[in-house]
């Protein structure tokens, strides 16, 4: 402390108040920033979640148009038209071939 030079009380108060309004300005400044980077931060993320849930849509409708192909190629009419215009003829007298084992097993 330094006793040679007397201030007021009101001087001090003075003094006090401005250190205490500088600080809330500071700590006013500092909140509004934090808060508008994570306003800006929660925003891109929402849209880039949004971006790819629109993604992922297109994606799932595309596997199931592909599913539907695929039913419909694989089909039993499909595959018999097909087998039609290739020139294909359904076999009268089908004959498998066995091994040894499964011939002996038979008698």
């Amino acid at each position: 402390m330094n006793f040679s030079k007397k201030t007021r009380l009101s001087e001090e108060v003075e003094k006090g108040v401005r250190y205490l309004l500088t600080g809330l300005t500071l700590i006013l400044i500092l909140s509004g920033g934090l808060y508008l980077i994570n306003i800006s931060t929660s925003s891109q993320m929402g849209y880039e979640f949004r971006q790819q849930e629109l993604q992922n849509n297109d994606l799932i409708n595309k596997n199931n148009q592909l599913k539907l192909k695929v039913l419909e190629a694989t089909s039993f009419t499909e595959l018999h038209l097909q087998a039609e215009n290739s020139g294909l003829i359904e076999a009268d007298n089908i004959q498998y071939f066995e091994s040894r084992e499964e011939r002996l097993s038979r008698n």
